[in-house]
């Protein structure tokens, strides 16, 4: 019968007879940078980045995140960097401490952070913060101006280094023959430089008009770039030399350390950040970069307010000059802004240049710039996504831009188009197009093959807040259809023959006199227009699977049920009895209902037929039900609420079968996998969680469990029949079955025999199978009724265990000293009774006399 049983769910007979309920979080996308430090070591292993308090380790090919670690604080990490040789991660905190951890590998190959030390570094925050290149020290710069120097070693400070420039924006060491120093840029605009052997303050340099935000040293210390807000690039000679000092010269013991300004030039921007490219970084890709590639140049690469990644050549005289190839960032030819650069990272061992920028997200890019991958480290919160192909996740995220996750990997694709917020996410049935819509008023059809945009729907007068695609089914004639709803109180019909079949879409392109890339542009008309659906916004709609039929919901609490014509809208029922605004309403996949989820915290199933109402009211929820959807063949309703709780229905009984809590605030949106095995949530928490149904795993491991439960017990039983007590023993503790052990104990006490057999059993037993015996025994003495039991146990292994066994194992001793005080008690409570039952035939028989009060 069990066999036949796990046939039957293998085929996927049954699987529609159960209720699912074990749903389980198989994969997230989560918030791994959000702009708080971000550092790469030398050698390229890793990324370490700072998200709130946390410290995320990714791994640098694949962008997979190797640990997690917190500071403990609950404050967020200001500031994060890592030593070149990957082997030290510091993190400065708003809580003013700072944190270095040691960077570990087991055996495993699992990376893990071991916390070396924590201390407090200022009264200060920290403003930045550095390494120096031999791991020796870390440097941090707080806010009122001073530069402290900690040993990594001994974990105490070896350096306190003041400065009168401000708030410094970025620390950094470097060697100039025998000699470290030390350089800070500063908000005032100068740049401080000290010594380290002797600790002086040796330069200070004033040629920027504001705020210099990086520093970045060639040719092995002998030049250094400062760039700032000022929009110039500053390039200095470095030379440490005998003798007095100049205005720009200051005296260290012996020494004196030059700066000669040798070129300076204008940027047009302000810059935020520079890297040092080299011959060896740029690879095979060095002749698409540099004129004459016969000529060993290195190259300074900038960035900054515009998100425009720049070259210059930095010859050995200290001339820099921008390189004649024009090489610009891939998503430029977008048209849209880039957002600002906030670092730049050059990656020798992939030949790729590595950014982060001010959107929170990490580019890598080719030397040539052209980007190869995306990891987006903030994603907001999550306000639609959906299913895409196979492992495509497309989510909007309080952003103009779409952003296309996949579950086998971190990385990520952007469908840049929109000027505003995408509110709305809707996918075709073969998944092949995706509908957005926008505070832009405007609708975007996308291929989710190319991620290109085919189409832009225009109509709206106000934001879209929701959109549906609804195919019909095989073998009809009616074409694919998309409908719109809008703050402007209107739901607009879409016909998407000409936008979903390549043909026909080429052939409008022609007409229209577009490039192959364009996306065509469809305006409405009066006739596919409901001009005034719902009396206050409308918050969702609907299509039937059917295509037949389109849903609506809105803020005045009713559900809408329209019939289709074409591209015409009738009203055929309108459905109230919610008590406040309705968020979300879907359609049944298999039968003629919907089901709407409220304000009111419930979910209610409609009828689509005139005069049958609401059939049945779902209550659990308390808060805000925004989404629901419908699986298991239309037997169950998945629903999420504004508590982070999503909730599984069975429809017939019109109960909840599981509640699952992964998400830390509200839950926008919930949409179910094509197999209705899984379905994904996003919410304000800035996380998109794939969860996955093990309801039919489950299922078949309770009845292996049953049918091995069978079977043991069989064995058990032939053991007892045979009279084979011994080994019955012996096979319940290995089987741990504590309840047929017991069972079997009473059985032989009652003929007498229960502790010669359970002695024998000890005898042939192993330590670990006598500390289960002692566990059982353990749980016998709490209860009253199993006393007995537990003091022939107790009896049993005392009289049998050798005193050399109980000193070569201190727990055990241990173990049966706590019973005997517990078997005390029992022996007292068991006295007692003894002496009251003494006295029942006394009373029964022949009840003394009471002789009479003395008056």
């Amino acid at each position: 019968l069990s066999y036949s049983f796990c046939t039957l769910l293998d085929r996927g007979v049954m699987s529609s007879a159960v209720l699912r309920s074990a749903y389980r979080v198989e994969a997230a996308v989560k918030t791994v940078y959000s702009g708080n430090g971000v550092d790469i070591p030398g050698d390229g292993q890793f990324i370490v980045s700072a998200t709130k308090d946390k410290i995320v380790l990714l791994e640098y090919d694949t962008g997979a995140i190797l640990c997690t670690t917190g500071t403990g604080d609950g404050e967020t990490v200001a500031n994060v960097c890592c030593s070149s040789d990957g082997k030290w991660v510091f993190a400065a905190s708003r809580s003013l401490q700072g944190y270095l951890w040691r960077v570990v590998t087991d055996e495993f190959f699992e990376v893990s952070l071991k916390k070396e030390r924590t201390w407090f570094t200022s009264k200060h925050p920290i403003s930045a913060c550095s390494f120096s290149p031999d791991s020796t020290w870390v440097a941090t710069a707080c806010t009122d101006g001073a530069v402290r120097l900690w040993e990594c070693s001994s974990h105490s400070q070896t350096h306190a280094l003041p400065n009168d420039g401000g708030i410094i924006l970025s620390v950094s060491f470097v060697t100039i023959g025998s000699r470290i120093f030390m350089v800070a840029t500063c908000f005032s605009g100068s740049v401080s430089v000290w010594d380290l052997e002797s600790k002086d303050h040796v330069l200070k340099l004033a040629d920027h008009s504001g705020a210099v935000e990086c520093a970045t040293f060639f040719y092995d210390g002998a030049m250094m770039a400062t760039g700032g807000r000022d929009g110039k690039i500053n390039v200095y000679r470095l030379s440490v030399v005998e003798g007095t000092s100049n205005k720009k010269r200051k005296r260290s013991s012996n020494l004196t350390f030059e700066a000669t300004n040798s070129h300076s030039f204008t940027v047009l921007e302000e810059v935020s950040c520079m890297s040092r490219v080299t011959k060896a970084l740029l690879g095979s890709y060095y002749g698409d970069v540099v004129d004459d590639p016969e000529v060993d140049k290195e190259i300074i690469v900038m960035g900054g307010e515009t998100g425009q990644l720049k070259y210059f050549y930095l010859e050995r005289t200290g001339r820099a000059r921008k390189c004649k190839k024009e090489l610009k960032n891939e998503s430029l030819q977008t048209g849209k802004a880039l957002p600002r650069l906030l670092k730049i990272f050059g990656v020798k061992q992939q030949n790729e240049l590595m950014i982060a920028t001010a959107d929170h997200d990490l580019e890598f890019f080719t030397p040539t710039l052209q980007r190869k991958r995306l990891i987006v480290g903030n994603i907001d919160q999550v306000v639609d996504a959906k299913y895409g192909l196979e492992d495509q996740i497309a989510a909007a995220s309080n952003s103009a831009s779409l952003r296309v996750f996949h579950t086998t990997n971190p990385f990520c694709d952007l469908m840049i188009g929109h000027t505003d917020v995408v509110l709305t996410l809707a996918v075709s049935k073969c998944k092949k197009f995706l509908a957005s819509g926008s505070k832009d008023r405007t609708i975007r059809v996308w291929d989710m093959e190319s991620l290109k945009c085919l189409a832009i729907l225009k109509g709206h007068s106000h934001d879209v807040t929701s959109v549906s695609i609804g195919t019909a089914p095989e073998g009809s004639s009616a074409p694919p259809m998309l409908v719109s709803a809008s703050a402007d109180l209107s739901i607009k019909m879409w016909s998407m023959r000409d936008v979903m079949s390549s043909k026909r879409h080429s052939k409008l392109q022609q007409e229209q006199g577009l490039t192959p890339d364009t996306p065509v542009v469809i305006e409405s008309s009066p006739n596919d227009t409901m001009p005034r659906a719902h009396e206050m916004d409308i918050n969702g709609v609907c299509f039937s699977p059917t295509a037949e039929m389109v849903a609506s919901c809105s803020k005045d609490k009713t559900v809408r049920v329209w019939g289709v014509n074409k591209t015409a809208l009738r009203l055929l029922v309108a459905l109230k009895g919610h008590r406040k605004r309705v968020h979300c309403v879907r359609f049944s996949t298999h039968e003629k209902v919907v089901a709407s989820g409220s304000g009111d915290n419930t979910v209610k199933l409609w009828s689509t037929n005139a005069g049958e109402g609401c059939l049945k009211t779902f209550q659990g929820h308390a808060s805000p039900v925004l989404d629901l959807a419908f699986v298991n063949k239309g037997l169950q309703i998945i629903s999420c609420s504004s508590d982070g709780m999503v909730k599984v229905w069975g429809i017939k009984l019109q109960t909840c079968v599981a509640s699952l809590m992964q998400h830390k605030e509200r839950i926008w949106s919930i949409d179910v996998a094509q197999d209705e095995m899984g379905f994904i949530t996003g919410g304000s928490d800035g996380v998109v969680n794939v969860w996955k149904d093990y309801t039919d795993e489950d299922v078949r491991q309770a009845t292996a469990k049953k049918v091995l439960r069978v079977k043991e017990k069989q064995l058990l039983e032939d053991r007892m029949r045979l009279k084979q007590y011994g080994e019955a023993i012996e096979l319940c503790l290995k089987l741990d079955h504590p309840r047929d052990l017991r069972e079997a104990l009473v059985k032989l006490e009652r003929e007498g025999i229960a502790e010669e057999h359970l002695a024998k059993a000890i005898k042939s037993c192993e330590s670990d199978l006598i500390e289960k015996l002692i566990g059982y025994t353990k749980k016998w003495m709490l209860n009253a009724l199993h006393a007995d039991v537990a003091a022939l146990s107790v009896r049993t292994l005392l009289s049998t265990l050798h005193i050399t066994f109980l000193s070569d194992n201190p727990q055990i001793r241990r173990s049966l000293e706590a019973l005997l005080s517990y078997g005390t008690r029992h022996h007292d409570r068991l006295r007692l009774l003894q002496q009251q039952l003494h006295l029942i035939p006394l009373f029964c028989n022949e009840p003394p006399a009471i002789p009479p009060l003395a008056e």
